[in-house]
């Protein structure tokens, strides 16, 4: 139920409306419809002086279903695959269905068909500063918000103790001011595991209508988000109400291109650094994405990780 939570939260953020000046408003041209995913993933480790191979992969499968009244996205289901006792191959089966309520244009709340995971949105005036995200009726993050000018300078995630994994509720509002799909696991987690209240800070840097820098701190964590962009519209530009496998910035105008992300940590005195680069490769129907393939490269002492993960947009008629 937590992952419900998570979710709308995110829906929340994508939908802040930064392609206009009203944040929570979002109305694209072009209208996503489905989101369908599909990954191959290629590990190479060695052990006791052996060198290993492993690789595993999902076929595509749908994700998402989104529903507009009009210029207004209402109802996003999440679907996600199961496999059966006797089945060797898994079922499409649905997940969560988040309702998105407006004041007017202006996202106000998304919430799952329980009504007890929620999450709630605040502003001042045109500005998004607060997103509340509650599950089964209690407090699980508040995500504050400051802004330089028209553009979001700071967001502060404090998370409180609640049993268990987070709703899709929840990641749906922390999604996309999350960097990527890895750093917001990592938040999740930390809030899982809590037992006081825990956290984390990120800071943006712009060039002109792009997110090019991210600085994330959490207790003796830092991880720094280095993007490129290419010039065409990204669909979730001003949409605080979507989520992707591996995590998109509603923030930015344009299309990522490349990701670099260097991880520090320091534990018992030792600091550790690992490297992740991933770069985007699209194919467009116009100025828009159809289909989006990401490469990711990690790499640590013993260890290396090579993954391909590919997102399907499908627009409405």
């Amino acid at each position: 139920m937590k992952k419900t939570l998570v979710l709308m939260a995110s829906a929340a953020m994508l939908l802040l409306g930064a392609s206009c000046t009203k944040e929570g408003v979002f109305n694209p041209k072009e209208k996503i419809a489905k989101i369908s995913e599909s990954s191959l993933s290629v590990s190479t480790y060695s052990y006791d002086g052996q060198s290993y191979t492993e690789s595993d992969t999902t076929p595509k499968h749908l994700t998402q279903e989104w529903k507009w009244d009009d210029n207004l996205l209402t109802t996003i289901t999440n679907y996600h695959q199961e496999y059966g006792l006797l089945e060797d191959e898994p079922t499409t089966v649905v997940s969560s269905v988040l309702t998105l309520t407006y004041d007017g244009k202006q996202l106000v709340k998304v919430s799952d068909a329980s009504g007890q995971n929620y999450s709630n949105y605040t502003y001042d005036g045109n500005k998004l500063t607060k997103i509340e995200s509650y599950e089964e009726g209690q407090l699980r993050s508040t995500a504050e918000i400051t802004h330089d000018g028209k553009k979001i300078a700071q967001v502060v995630v404090t998370t409180y103790e609640v049993e268990g994994k987070a709703s899709d509720a929840t990641r749906f509002a922390l999604s996309t001011i999350m960097p990527n799909k890895r750093v917001l696991d990592k938040v999740l987690a930390n809030s899982a595991k809590a037992t006081t209240t825990q956290t984390q800070t990120l800071d943006f840097t712009f060039d002109g209508g792009n997110v090019t820098k991210i600085d994330m701190t959490y207790g003796e964590e830092n991880i720094t988000l280095e993007y490129t962009y290419d010039k065409n519209k990204n669909p979730f530009y001003g949409c605080y109400a979507a989520l992707g496998e591996e995590g998109f910035t509603a923030l930015s105008e344009n299309n990522i291109l490349s990701e670099k992300s260097t991880e520090v940590y320091t534990r018992d005195g030792a600091t550790r650094t690992y490297t992740y680069t991933t770069n985007y490769e699209y194919e467009y129907d116009g100025k828009f994405p159809t289909t989006v393939s990401t490469t990711s490269t990690y790499t640590s002492d013993n260890y290396s990780e090579k993954r391909t993960h590919t997102t399907y947009y499908e627009y409405a008629e």
